[in-house]
């Protein structure tokens, strides 16, 4: 025993002291370095990173994603005395071919420092129009190389791509698939920019460190969400930014990007950009927050310290880049990128046609080309074929589980001033609304309560205006009369509660539609929002039988009904009269923006999504399909295939049904609501 006791001791010292050795050795862990930030520049990073963070999700883009072969090729060129062109073409992505020409300044003896130039809209504005070729010239005349790419489907040798852009009635459902299909445009031109500029930095004769982007109208939106993502652009030139994150009722689909703002305003993403050097030029003053020139991006350079980095210049006549802004944009870059003396601008420029300038001697890039609309059609293809596995009732649960997560993350976790609240609502009885006029108008949210003794079952009933109230108002008496307590949900009022400057009519309605997708929340994801917070304030409302909550929708707020049904369990049924059948294929009389959730196709076009409403109560009044308002009920039973089968699939395929455009539900309601 006391041989163990000894031993025991021994192996005890033996471990103390090789802790102590080790205590010893052992480096220190050297303090952390103190943050020497001021307060200004610690709030300006995390502004930095949310905006760069936001951009990337926007756009559709990932930053940690692989980067496809340049592939780059030089088609031929042209000398010049003091610069030489050369006809380049590369891939910034596989069979996205990007053209343009690359103005290098002659006799160079080092590196030069390089601009990266982004045409306008307009189909005249290509790398060919000759205010962009003086432009190219001054720069390289200064010892600066320039590189101007066309734009995607637009300009150049790639105008005729698609048909996404065009202001065409008929073309109207590509541009609109696109936003179905989370396929966003300005994702695809900015990608583009980013390519170029690995291209430019990859060139022997440009400083991979001095590297400079410029862009007009469009093209300038292009420079700043680029420069945002990208910091190897060390200065930037924004020329004519007034539809810069704003949106275009016009049709200007490449000006959309879903969710850019979130909710901070246009000048967030300029001040992301501080405190390299910024040249903003407009032909008007925009007037922010009652601060002339972009007065939020001046106040943020000068709490950097660099105010001299920004400059706001307005200048009169067309947005062009005439001979006066030709030289305020190349004195700029030679300020801050570092350049030799070089002259001024006086326009006397050998010029060259669209076809000397061409890559391809066709003038059109090869024929197997991406489009956007492809690119669409593919992810809807892939879509398809993972939906067309599901041939198990399991299968079929794990994925509804999977896409309620996803959805539930991306559509439903919004700012608090976007959410619905129980104060918000007016309860009034059924015995004194004896007519649509006795619906309070002034009122967002209207509980019409059936009866004073028990709870019973509630019809969700949304609409844009009152004046649907009105048109509606026989079936909803017949609703009252069946003892169904109503929840009028006026959508008109609540945004006016919620959006300034809301307003549901003509120009203003569009303008709004799309300042709204680009700011924060597409108008389609907050009345999905709206109707999922009415929906848990009802089922927790002791006036309602919780478990006998439905909804009822006409029209383009259908689709979203059947959206928030699919992916709330407390919505025990689903009405819809005269929904889109289809998201796809459109041209014209495409489904409005007011139905299309940005992205959300990736969940399956419309038969898809009503299948996750199974194996619940589904109710569809006519209908509406590509080239016909008033489908027959085969051509419904046909489009809705996919939606019978799944019923079928859960056992209950008498739960769905597919009736006439006049067809009476209220015949079946209490089977509906059982």
């Amino acid at each position: 025993m006391k041989s163990k006791r000894v031993w025991g001791l021994l192996i005890l010292g033996i471990g103390l002291s090789f802790l102590l050795v080790l205590v010893h050795y052992q480096k220190e862990e050297p303090p952390a370095p103190a943050d020497t930030r001021t307060p200004e520049e610690v709030a300006h990073d995390e502004l930095v990173d949310r905006v760069r963070s936001r951009t990337f999700t926007a756009l559709n883009l990932d930053p940690g994603a692989g980067k496809w072969p340049l592939n780059a090729k030089v088609c031929g060129g042209h000398e010049r005395l003091g610069y030489r062109i050369e006809n380049v073409s590369f891939e910034s992505e596989e069979r996205v071919y990007v053209t343009g020409n690359l103005y290098l300044p002659e006799g160079l003896t080092s590196i030069a420092p390089g601009v990266l130039i982004l045409p306008g809209q307009s189909g005249l504005r290509d790398k060919a129009d000759p205010d962009i070729q003086r432009m190219c010239v001054n720069l390289a005349r200064r010892g600066i190389a320039a590189l101007v790419i066309d734009t995607y489907g637009q300009t150049g040798e790639r105008r005729v791509l698609g048909g996404e852009y065009s202001n065409n009635r008929k073309q109207r459902g590509k541009r609109h698939l696109l936003i179905a299909a989370g396929v966003v445009p300005m994702g695809w031109r900015v990608r583009d920019t980013l390519r170029a500029v690995d291209y430019l930095a990859a060139r022997s004769e440009v400083d991979p460190a001095r590297i400079g982007i410029a862009g007009a109208a469009q093209g300038a939106s292009q420079a700043v969400l680029a420069a945002v993502m990208d910091e190897r652009i060390l200065a930037v030139a924004a020329l004519f930014l007034d539809r810069f994150a704003v949106g275009n009722p016009d049709g200007a689909i490449a000006e959309i990007v879903p969710g850019l703002l979130g909710g901070e305003g246009r000048s967030a993403v300029l001040r992301a950009l501080a405190p390299r050097p910024l040249l903003i030029m407009e032909t008007r003053d925009p007037q922010e927050n009652g601060k002339p020139g972009w007065g939020e991006v001046r106040i943020e350079y000068e709490a950097l310290s660099q105010p001299d980095r920004f400059s706001f210049k307005q200048v009169a006549g067309k947005q062009a880049y005439t001979g006066n802004v030709r030289n305020m944009t190349a004195e700029w870059f030679a300020r801050w990128l570092g350049t030799g003396p070089g002259g001024s601008d006086d326009g006397k420029v050998d010029l060259f046609s669209p076809e000397e300038l061409n890559c391809y001697e066709s003038g059109r890039i090869p024929q197997d080309a991406l489009t956007l609309e492809e690119h669409a059609r593919s992810l809807l293809a892939e879509g398809k074929q993972t939906l067309s596995e599901l041939d198990t009732l399991a299968k079929w649960i794990d994925l509804g589980a999977t896409q309620d997560m996803e959805f539930k993350s991306r559509y439903l976790d919004l700012p608090p001033r976007y959410r619905v609240t129980k104060d918000m609502i007016r309860e009034v009885y059924r015995v004194n609304v004896d007519s649509h006029r006795t619906i309070p108008s002034d009122r967002a949210l209207v509980l019409v309560k059936a009866g004073l003794d028990k709870p019973g079952p509630c019809v969700i009933y949304p609409v844009m205006s009152c004046d649907r109230i009105r048109s509606d108002w026989e079936t909803l008496r017949k609703l009252l009369y069946y003892e169904y307590s109503l929840l009028v949900v006026n959508l008109d009022a609540l945004f006016g509660q919620m959006l300034p400057g809301w307003s549901w009519s003509g120009s203003a309605r569009m303008k709004v539609l799309y300042q709204n997708m680009v700011a924060e929340v597409p108008i389609p994801q907050l009345v999905i929002s709206v109707l999922n917070d009415v929906t848990g304030i009802l089922y927790n409302l002791g006036t309602v039988a919780s478990s006998r909550i439905g909804i009822l929708a006409g029209g383009d707020l259908s689709v979203q009904a059947m959206l928030v049904t699919a992916f709330n369990p407390d919505l025990r049924f689903c009405v819809t009269r005269e929904p889109y059948l289809t998201l796809v294929p459109w041209t014209a009389d495409a489904p409005p923006l007011e139905v299309l959730l940005p992205g959300i196709l990736r969940f399956g076009d419309i038969p898809h999504i009503a299948a996750l409403i199974a194996p619940r109560k589904l109710v569809i009044l006519g209908g509406k399909l590509p080239g016909s308002n008033q489908p027959s009920l085969r051509s419904k039973r046909i489009s809705m295939a996919f939606t019978r089968g799944i019923y079928g699939m859960t056992g209950y395929p008498r739960n769905l049904y597919l009736l006439p455009q006049n067809g009476d539900f209220i015949s079946i309601l209490d089977e509906i609501s059982e």
